[in-house]
């Protein structure tokens, strides 16, 4: 007799063959074929064909993923064109296309949460590739806890027809059940059926000229079921259709057993079960067509968050089950992938991150921090973690006078807690949040000047006027800035001062109002937010847009932004903070200037400055451009915005 306990340590204890994975489904369907409700002519008829949102989710994510395509690399990444398999993701059978292949697979996945393919062999070699309805197909788990599952039953039969390897079976991952997947439509299903009834409602509601479901009631009895049905038709043929109408006696009275649509609170609840179904599908609400308050900017950003948030995840999964089902058709290093370069909006973002990226690595930033910082997936290689430019390697620019030997100078020691650079970011956080503040103000006025709802109509000079409204707080605001900074910065020098402090006040005051720095600032400011705010403005009036759509586009430009408080933050405190230093080293005597660059993120031109140095009173060239000191306003924005470069002082031995 067998001894029922030592089955149940069979099952309970771990080993290494123990599949405790499917323990729950072992348990409870063994050995019989998973069925569901929740198939695919369901999904379609109540989902797909129904609700419009679903339609858009499943039609956008299906077309992105059948446009992508699909082939073999070898192990040092090279495409392997006469590969059968990439021959078979072109041409996967002689009646379907690759396009409609995919946009079978992935409509599936969204529906139901799986899609299975069929692999015809021609010898060892998959030859063919079928789509299988995932209605037809139900999983069977194991009795045997070392393995996965016993195979496929099709269609109605309860015996494994297929076995694992045969099939490729995608699915979107369920805690519950590892063998069968779970939809995106199945997760918001209910929302998707309340919406269908609300539309159904206002329908119905619609055709019978705004009356909702009721019961008609009358004082007298009815001696049968006969003269019931009598009246209910009398009533049918007075009161059904466009124009019917009529009067009823015997005191009958109309009660209502519906809400009504404003009850129902009809265009907000739906606007909910949109967002829940678009967050659902990861559908960007505005990429789906939404333009309630859609522009150029975020249509563009959606566009982007749908692939690198939504179709890179779900193409992953893909890639990764082809590679598992494939594994015996691989050999070692190669494996299948899929190509987005060619991808509109990944192609742009590429384009970009590639060029800063090439910046960055032609300053001499190794190669193992950009594929870290920027997410390339490329595998180490000799020399990835070195700079591939030499020190010194950078000459400084024609014509400039320049020492690079530091032989014969005596630099300047600062205060041993002195980090000019955290010191710079430590003064940017603190006037960050009133520049902050300051945008805020002057979005406050544009807004107040367009208005609400009505067409745009403003003209150049009222939106001058407004910026203007805010000049005097703007040019307070600088001016503090560059006073408090520079004092702070004109200290940090070890070396006995010859002066008082309002000295070195009176020096920052002189080269403030000899360069005309503040006033400068206020005009760069205030002329960059007229320009984009006009722009904006133009294209609005052009197209006949209301005012909310023309406030929206202007904070979407981030022209108002706390983003471009951090930059004009960043780059007015850096400006100061040099002009307190060369202001310090002239007070304790020094002669020579060097230029020191940031740490990192450092333009292409200010590397080839490092180390340059030249007498205190004369100019730096850096990128064809003079400069006094890093950042200081002769340069271009190009050239100084968010510069974070500094100098080092020394007194030249004689």
């Amino acid at each position: 007799m067998s001894n029922p306990f030592k089955k149940l340590k069979e099952i309970f204890t771990p080993s290494e063959t123990r599949n405790a994975a499917i323990a729950s489904v072992y348990q409870a369907t063994t050995p019989q074929p998973i069925f569901t409700k929740w198939t695919i002519q369901n999904a379609v008829k109540q989902g797909y064909k129904k609700n419009s949102w679903v339609y858009r989710s499943v039609y956008l994510k299906s077309k992105a993923g059948s446009s992508v395509p699909w082939y073999v690399i070898n192990a040092d990444g090279d495409k392997q064109e006469n590969h059968h398999l990439t021959q078979l993701f072109q041409h996967p059978n002689p009646f379907i296309s690759r396009q409609d292949l995919f946009e079978l697979v992935i409509s599936w996945l969204e529906l139901s949460g799986n899609s299975y393919l069929l692999k015809l062999k021609a010898g060892a070699k998959t030859s063919e590739l079928w789509p299988v309805s995932p209605d037809r197909l139900k999983p069977i788990p194991t009795k045997d806890p070392a393995k996965w599952m016993e195979g496929y039953a099709l269609d109605q039969s309860t015996k494994a027809n297929y076995e694992p390897d045969e099939l490729i079976h995608h699915k979107y991952f369920n805690p519950a059940n590892p063998l069968l997947g779970i939809a995106p439509l199945e997760a918001v299903s209910k929302i998707v059926d309340v919406d269908n009834a609300q539309v159904a409602f206002n329908q119905a509601t619609s055709q019978n000229r705004g009356v909702i479901d009721g019961v008609f009631t009358f004082d007298r009895n009815f001696n049968d079921q006969t003269e019931t049905d009598a009246i209910a038709d009398k009533l049918n043929e007075r009161h059904r259709g466009k124009r019917s109408f009529g009067v009823l006696g015997s005191n009958a009275k109309y009660i209502r057993t519906a809400m009504t649509p404003a009850e129902m609170d009809f265009i907000s609840s739906r606007k909910a079960s949109r967002e829940e179904i678009f967050i659902a599908f990861g559908v960007p609400p505005v990429y789906a067509g939404v333009m309630e308050a859609a522009t150029m900017n975020n249509y563009r950003t959606s566009e982007l968050v749908f692939w690198f948030g939504t179709m890179l995840f779900l193409l992953d999964d893909v890639q990764d089950t082809f590679n598992f089902s494939f594994r015996d058709e691989l050999k070692p290093g190669e494996k299948i992938i899929y190509d987005v370069s060619n991808i509109p909006a990944i192609r742009e973002a590429m384009i970009a991150k590639s060029k800063t990226a090439k910046e960055l690595f032609d300053m001499g930033v190794p190669f193992e921090q950009l594929n870290k910082i920027f997410d390339f997936r490329v595998e180490e290689f000799d020399g990835w973690e070195d700079s591939h430019v030499a020190s010194g390697q950078s000459t400084p620019p024609a014509g400039e006078s320049s020492v690079r030997s530091k032989k014969k100078m005596i630099f300047l020691e600062t205060r041993a807690t002195f980090d000019t650079e955290k010191e710079i970011e430590k003064q940017t956080d603190i006037y960050t949040p009133i520049l902050t503040e300051f945008l805020e103000t002057q979005q406050e006025a544009i807004f107040d000047l367009i208005g609400k709802g009505e067409t745009v109509s403003v003209t150049e000079a009222q939106i001058i006027k407004a910026i203007k409204s805010t000049e005097t707080l703007l040019k307070d605001i600088v001016g503090d800035m560059y006073m408090d900074v520079a004092i702070h910065f004109s200290t940090q020098f070890t070396i006995e001062k010859r002066d008082s402090d309002d000295d070195i006040k009176a020096i920052v005051e002189e080269y403030l109002r000899k360069e005309s720095i503040i006033l400068f600032e206020i005009s760069n400011i205030n002329s960059t937010t007229v320009d984009g705010i006009i722009s904006q403005a133009l294209s609005a009036m052009e197209a006949g847009a209301d005012a909310n759509t023309l406030q929206q586009a202007l904070i979407d430009t981030g022209i108002f932004s706390p983003s471009r408080a951090l930059m004009l933050s960043r780059t007015i405190t850096g400006t100061a903070a040099n002009l307190g230093q060369i202001s310090g080293a002239i007070n304790v005597g020094a002669t020579h200037k060097t230029w020191s660059t940031a740490t990192f993120e450092v333009r292409k031109s200010h590397q080839a400055m490092n180390d340059i140095s030249i007498p205190i009173d004369e100019l730096f060239v850096v990128g064809g451009e003079k400069a006094m000191f890093p950042l200081d306003n002769r340069l271009t924005p190009a050239q100084r915005c968010n510069c974070r470069c500094s100098c080092n002082y020394a007194i030249k031995e004689e």
